[in-house]
């Protein structure tokens, strides 16, 4: 599965992993779910804190579903 990145306010895509991480510093891991963990992100620029979706290569054809799942709930939120 390629990394990607949505980011929602401006609606930009960071496509590899190196994009991610030289915009934001990856910190602690909040939560670790089936799926996914959920991380502490700083903006590298602003110094912004932003909460981070991390997908698990564990089961790649159910990890790829759900996060195909809720990058298209993400985008319908943003449209509408």
């Amino acid at each position: 599965m390629p990394f990607g990145c949505l980011a929602l306010r401006d609606g930009r895509n960071l496509d590899n992993i190196s994009d991610v991480t030289d915009k934001y510093e990856i910190g602690q891991v909040l939560k670790a779910k089936e799926f996914c963990e959920l991380c502490m992100a700083k903006d590298r620029q602003t110094n912004k804190v932003f909460v981070c979706k991390k997908f698990l290569k564990k089961d790649g054809r159910k990890v790829r579903k759900a996060a195909k799942n809720e990058i298209l709930i993400l985008k319908m939120y943003v449209i509408s």
